[in-house]
């Protein structure tokens, strides 16, 4: 069990009275996992909610007894796929059965029969397979998120495009089998982050593409100057600047401010080939309408523009 929970065994043995320990919580130094196991309040503010999450997994593996599979989310915090717009509150296991399921306040138990192979170990922890936890993310929180996770795990080569039909085909007869269906096709491991993914999604229900994914682009002497995230008609460019893209461009000894400077410098050398640039961040994604105008309009012009000036 990870170090950081404490269980009332743990407390007791070490002379913590139960009046101590509600003490503790009703104070707010100690938070509670759940029945029984406990963590420092501090350190478990300095944590990100995947890793509280892990803190709570840990706990309800004390608890659940054999057969339990960490599955859904949780099985995705563990195997480390991206996660969008699903909440961390609860813990997910499944058991091997057709019936049976329940929720409480700290966990969600689901009863769906499960293959032999989509079965595997993370820690020392029964944990649904990355291909089955990606068909259980679409199922249960749908298309965006489905996606988000599908890339993410093609693009870090965690499943082949060939497992893809293999989800989908498996998936037939559950409930939620249609968006298991739709997350397989869309899919693409040429998308590089969450942001993308996303992206992606939206413009595509606007109507807007085709659109290619990191298409080289390179100056005229053929050097390359950039792999754009996104490549429309019309010569544009689409650049989506999460929060972290600056932070993972960042040279050694480079500051932020320099990275920032690097990529201005980027895009003019874009720009000098008669190509469009079109940015967006996470904003944006939230009037996609708004953005899909901008996308369509920068299409317009660069038609009107002609063609660039390298390939």
């Amino acid at each position: 069990m990870d170090p950081r929970i404490r269980s009332r065994s743990v407390f007791a043995h070490h002379g913590v009275s139960d009046a101590t320990l509600a003490r503790r919580r009703r104070s707010e130094s100690w938070l509670t996992l759940r029945r029984g196991h406990f963590v420092d309040a501090t350190v478990a503010s300095s944590l990100n909610p995947h890793t509280r999450h892990r803190l709570h997994i840990g706990a309800a593996a004390q608890c659940f007894g054999d057969g339990a599979v960490f599955s859904h989310l949780s099985a995705a915090v563990l195997h480390g796929i991206a996660i969008w717009s699903a909440p961390l509150d609860r813990v997910h296991v499944t058991r091997n059965r057709s019936a049976g399921g329940r929720s409480s306040a700290s966990s969600v138990v689901h009863a769906t029969p499960l293959h032999d192979d989509e079965v595997t170990e993370v820690d020392g922890l029964a944990v649904t397979s990355v291909a089955r936890t990606v068909s259980d993310l679409a199922r249960r929180y749908g298309f965006e998120t489905g996606v988000v996770g599908a890339d993410d795990t093609l693009h870090r080569g965690l499943l082949l495009a060939a497992d893809l039909s293999v989800i989908s085909s498996r998936a037939r007869g559950l409930h939620g089998a249609a968006a298991v269906r739709a997350v397989t096709a869309f899919a693409e491991g040429r998308s590089e982050s969450p942001g993308e993914s996303r992206s992606r999604v939206r413009l595509s229900a606007l109507g807007v593409g085709p659109m290619d994914l990191q298409r080289r682009i390179v100056d005229e002497h053929g050097h390359l100057i950039a792999r754009a995230d996104f490549y429309f008609e019309g010569h544009v460019v689409g650049e989506f600047d999460g929060m972290t893209k600056y932070g993972r461009l960042l040279s050694p000894g480079e500051s932020a401010g320099d990275a920032v400077t690097r990529e201005k410098i980027r895009e003019d050398r874009i720009r000098a080939t008669n190509r469009i640039v079109v940015r967006w961040t996470w904003s944006d994604l939230s009037a996609p309408a708004l953005l899909g105008n901008r996308i369509k309009q920068a299409i317009a012009r660069g038609r009107a523009m002609g063609s660039p000036t390298t390939p």
